[in-house]
């Protein structure tokens, strides 16, 4: 396995309130439906049945799979111990400390994973969706270096990167092939795995 960036650090939430700590063990259940017009949406829920954010469409003309995209934000949050979006998903916003809530949790840094997802994924969709791929560009990996140079993050290396979009794409083909699934995340062990609802 991959080396953890943590691995001579604590994770980045070690000293806050348990509740607003990425949980360390969870579920979470992409279930495809259709809407009242007929779209196709994924709706994303806890382990209690409780929604995770809004039901997403791929917001595409083409039908890309982007629709399951939360699962990037989820592998991120396994493999790095990061994920500004998955803290909004899970109410796991550090609001005891105003300048971590707004600064690693707040729209900018949510925005900016937002943009690396789709980054990557224009990558990864011209190159077969990372099927059978073992490495990422380091050009790509070192624009990502660049868009969260001022955050918590900065401390992961490009592999721990790597690890993060291999481990989500893997995921992520599960889940298109599957039509939705639920994702086990374990961030102790840094695993993520997929399984039927």
């Amino acid at each position: 396995m991959a080396p953890h960036p943590h691995d001579e650090h604590v994770p980045f939430d070690a000293d806050f309130p348990a509740h607003e700590q990425l949980p360390r063990q969870t579920s979470l259940t992409f279930t495809r439906t259709r809407t009242d017009d007929g779209r196709t949406v994924i709706i994303l829920t806890r382990h209690d049945g409780t929604p995770a954010g809004d039901p997403l469409t791929s917001a595409s003309h083409v039908e890309d799979g982007y629709r399951f995209h939360d699962i990037f934000h989820l592998a991120h949050a396994t493999v790095l111990g990061w994920s500004p979006v998955t803290r909004f998903l899970l109410d796991r916003k550090r609001k005891s400390d105003p300048r971590a809530d707004e600064a690693e949790d707040g729209g900018r840094a949510i925005a900016i994973e937002e943009g690396i997802s789709a980054l990557v994924f224009s990558y990864a969709a011209r190159h077969r969706f990372l099927t059978d791929i073992n490495h990422i560009d380091q050009e790509l990996l070192a624009t990502i270096g660049h868009m969260t140079a001022h955050l918590e993050v900065s401390i992961c290396r490009a592999a721990d990167w790597e690890h993060a979009i291999l481990t989500g794409y893997t995921a992520w083909r599960q889940l298109r092939d599957q039509g939705g699934g639920t994702v086990h995340l374990d961030l102790d062990q840094r695993t993520l795995t997929v399984t039927q609802s």
